[in-house]
């Protein structure tokens, strides 16, 4: 019972912490020792995270009705990496800005950081927008920090698309409401109560756009690349994968029984990953490389979801693999964003670059890494489905262009201008080494006792891992020699692949992504979509405000 008393107030004190440290920046005298509480906010969460209570752990603040939260095994597992990213980016935050932090981008990260942490642990999808929508709409100030034209043009676009996905969750929150009872707590089942079709589309799209899923992720590679490093690390590490944890939320009851849903998710999820390893093999700037990089590994996480929703047998190690995912990589991916400020701020660039080709490893999928556990996770859970037969060659592929990707961004960041050493660029290399620990280390430490570790460590899984490498090093040795310089530019071209031809296909290869990508986000698109949802939502809130009995479904 005392276990449970002390969950119980560590939940609140996670949730309460980073809303105190922001009140310190309405006093002037403290706005600036208050920066340095920023490695500090996230520690009672990421206590909770390692010590929480075995059963779920319920809290509902009697004065916000209808708000809930609870601790549960699915909080849990996305708690852990939340809380340790944003402690670990909060304490390369000091650094970064040198001695004196601007209090605002600080009072806006604590911001993002009380609604990241509001919605992990959400008991209700009134909880869960009301956080989402505070987490998204705080972060659109850290992109646009810097201010430049770049920053303001990636900010205008995260904005109108955010606002695309905020519009679609308000729409299906309130078909919700006007299909409740007056008063009723809206849990995240009341989704596939009755017929949730509409609902699910709202919820499935407003979701997608957070994720970064393929055809929704224009903004993400813009956002990512602009943003000051530590937000970037928490925008990849962390606040995309809100999208992964609401759609989990709100499809848990179906989860196993729809097939439909379960083969469009294997689809987008299997597009989204070659499409975005390819787009990051055709970027020119390190940060860019990355963003690209996290629209293919969303890509794998749509791909678990899908399988998860496709099969009852599979629902157990599809959440092994979701977990797995997102531990692996949120610390992996906020450990390279990061690493690209280190490498431009200390002088350690050739150690910062081995441990950078470490973490690119990993994503890869390397031997002994949490990729390997990620990709082996999501082969057992495609082993029930009627995935099976291709699935592990979709996998060999996928490390195959991760690691090429990989390869453009171990080669870009090295062109990355070195700023020399500043205040705390000690402080940014040690913070940063210990990152680099706990990705490499923590997944591997974290699931000791699932399956999947022994089959990670077999002479087959290190051989299934390390061939696609290798022969991604092998295309990647006679790409350097390729005569584009848009590509790559590594080296003098050999004299046999010196032909017009090889040249103008990789340019009309890159021409082509490009305009894709252009049409798929066009601003009419986007504005046309903010139109129709307003327009069911007013249709929404105005039936409901006559006592009119809709949805009719």
């Amino acid at each position: 019972m005392s276990a449970f008393v002390s969950a119980a107030g560590g939940l609140q004190l996670a949730l309460i912490t980073p809303w105190a440290v922001l009140l310190l920046f309405t006093l002037p005298r403290l706005r600036t020792p208050a920066v340095y509480l920023l490695p500090i906010a996230p520690l009672p969460a990421l206590v909770l995270a390692f010590c929480g209570s075995a059963e779920a752990v319920v809290w509902r603040p009697e004065s916000l009705p209808g708000i809930g939260f609870v601790l549960d095994a699915t909080a849990g597992a996305f708690l852990l990496p939340a809380a340790l990213i944003w402690s670990l980016a909060g304490a390369f935050v000091l650094a970064w800005f040198g001695q004196r932090p601007n209090p605002g981008f600080a009072a806006l990260w604590c911001l993002s950081l009380g609604g990241s942490l509001g919605l992990v642990l959400a008991d209700g999808v009134l909880a869960f927008y009301v956080a989402l929508g505070v987490m998204t709409f705080a972060a659109y100030g850290l992109i646009v920090y810097s201010r430049d034209t770049a920053a303001r043009q990636a900010g205008y676009r995260y904005f109108l698309m955010m606002s695309v996905g905020e519009l679609c969750l308000l729409t299906a929150v309130a078909l919700l409401a006007a299909r409740s009872a007056p008063g009723e707590f809206l849990a995240f089942e009341a989704v596939l109560a009755g017929a949730p079709t509409v609902p699910l589309v709202l919820f499935g799209i407003g979701f997608g756009l957070k994720l970064g899923v393929v055809g929704l992720h224009s903004w993400l590679p813009r956002a990512h690349s602009v943003a000051p490093v530590p937000a970037s690390a928490v925008l990849s590490g962390v606040m995309i994968k809100a999208g992964a944890l609401g759609w989990w939320r709100v499809v848990e009851p179906g989860l196993g029984n729809m097939p439909s849903w379960g083969m469009t998710l294997v689809v987008l999820g299997v597009i989204g990953t070659f499409y975005g390893a390819l787009r990051a093999m055709f970027s020119a700037r390190a940060k860019t490389v990355l963003a690209w990089s996290s629209v293919s590994q969303m890509g794998l996480i749509v791909v678990v979801a899908g399988l998860a929703l496709s099969e009852p047998a599979a629902v157990a190690s599809a959440w092994t693999a979701t977990t797995v995912f997102v531990l692996h990589h949120g610390l992996v991916k906020a450990g390279l964003f990061l690493g690209v400020g280190v490498f431009m701020r200390t002088g350690q660039r050739t150690l910062v670059w081995v441990l950078l080709a470490c973490l690119a490893l990993a994503l890869a999928g390397a031997p002994f890494t949490g990729g390997l556990l990620a990709k082996t996770a999501l082969g057992l859970a495609a082993t029930p489905t009627a995935y099976a037969e291709w699935m592990p060659a979709m996998l060999y592929l996928s490390s195959v262009v991760t690691m090429l990707a990989m390869l453009r961004f171990l080669a870009v960041v090295r062109q990355e201008r070195a700023v020399g050493t500043q205040f705390g660029g000690w402080w940014l290399l040690g913070t940063w080494c210990g990152a680099v620990v706990l990705a490499l280390a923590l997944p591997w430490r974290w699931f000791a006792g699932e399956p999947l570790v022994a089959d990670s460590v077999g002479l087959s899984a290190v051989w299934g891992a390390s061939w696609p490498l290798l022969l991604a090093l092998l295309v990647a040795s006679a790409w350097r020699w390729l005569p584009v310089t848009g590509l790559g530019g590594w080296g003098r071209p050999l004299p046999c692949l010196e032909q017009a031809s090889v040249q103008r296909l990789w340019q009309v290869g890159a021409l082509c992504l490009t305009r894709l990508e252009r049409g798929l986000h066009r601003w009419p698109i986007i504005g046309h979509s903010l139109l129709v949802l307003a327009l069911v939502l007013l249709f929404v809130l105005g039936q409901s405000a006559v006592g009119s009995k809709w949805p009719p479904f």
